[in-house]
């Protein structure tokens, strides 16, 4: 489930590899942090939203339009 999702950020996200590699390592540790602290994988998901809302934002963050 985990991995689905980050594989479908990675293709929404309009960023260069560099950008990318680092948002893909970032979720993950939101992952494993989160799945440590007692939450499931779903769980995670439906606070981040959808790929689609999270690379979104991210872009945003980095001050890109996606």
């Amino acid at each position: 489930m985990k991995e689905q999702y980050i594989k479908q950020v990675e293709k929404e996200l309009s960023l260069p590899r560099k950008m990318k590699k680092e948002v893909v390592r970032d979720l993950n540790e939101i992952f494993n942090s989160a799945v440590e602290h007692g939450e499931t994988e779903q769980q995670v998901i439906e606070r981040l939203g959808t790929p689609k809302e999270f690379a979104d934002s991210t872009a945003e963050q980095f001050g890109i339009d996606n």
